[in-house]
């Protein structure tokens, strides 16, 4: 529930460890930090907090943003809090057509890439295009601006720790799996998984997960 989701938790400290030892590069300890929160083969549900993936890729938005399995901790707001067109998520974001103010577009350097494929769900369900621009659709109570922002969500720490496996082992099985879990939600059975054979190397899946999380936390 909310308390969960916007409050201090085992899981949320777990994460910050593992978001820290990714950034200094330190993916040994990454790789043991997010083993505490996901399991070590499908289906990736973390021992501590539950969190997991939801079914679709809108799942834990508005107006689950705070009532579903993935978030790991947001910052809450309520409409209670008059936080302002300046101060909302879900003003900022949505394009005028919808009452938003449409100041926050997505680079066409992101829905361009060939790696997101014109069948993704992330593109119809969680974009939207006012003839010029494309828009994020994850918040949408432009009227009474209570979405919470998200700081840690499960899906990235899937991208994670898929990340630290090959960094360290190379190209990796169970990082497939984790890249898969992320990448075929988005897909719904429109397009193969992800296989080994697919990258040349360690460092072509790196950049595959790394593409696959400039998709997934787009906006």
């Amino acid at each position: 529930g909310k308390l969960k989701i916007s409050r201090p938790t085992k899981g949320a400290a777990i994460g910050l460890k593992v978001r820290v030892y990714m950034q200094k590069a330190d993916y040994a300890n990454a790789i043991t930090e997010a083993n505490k929160i996901i399991p070590t083969a499908a289906p990736f549900v973390s021992p501590i907090g539950g969190y997991k993936l939801e079914a679709s890729v809108d799942g834990m938005w508005y107006p689950k943003d705070y009532s579903n399995a993935e978030s790991m901790f947001s910052i809450e707001s309520l409409d209670v809090d008059n936080n302002g067109p300046n101060g909302s998520l879900a003003a900022m974001y949505p394009p005028a057509s919808i009452s938003g103010i449409g100041l926050i577009r997505v680079s066409p350097i992101s829905y361009n890439m060939p790696e997101w494929l014109a069948t993704d769900a992330r593109r119809t369900k969680l974009l939207l295009q006012d003839g010029r621009s494309y828009y994020s659709y994850k918040y949408r109570d432009i009227v009474g601006r209570s979405d919470g922002a998200p700081h840690l969500r499960y899906a990235e720490y899937l991208l994670y720790l898929s990340e630290a496996l090959v960094r360290v082992n190379g190209k990796d099985a169970r990082a497939l799996a984790l890249l898969n879990a992320v990448r075929d939600r988005a897909l719904e059975g429109t397009a193969p998984s992800y296989a080994l054979d697919d990258f040349a190397d360690d460092k072509a899946m790196v950049k595959a997960i790394l593409i696959e999380r400039r998709i997934e936390l787009l906006g």
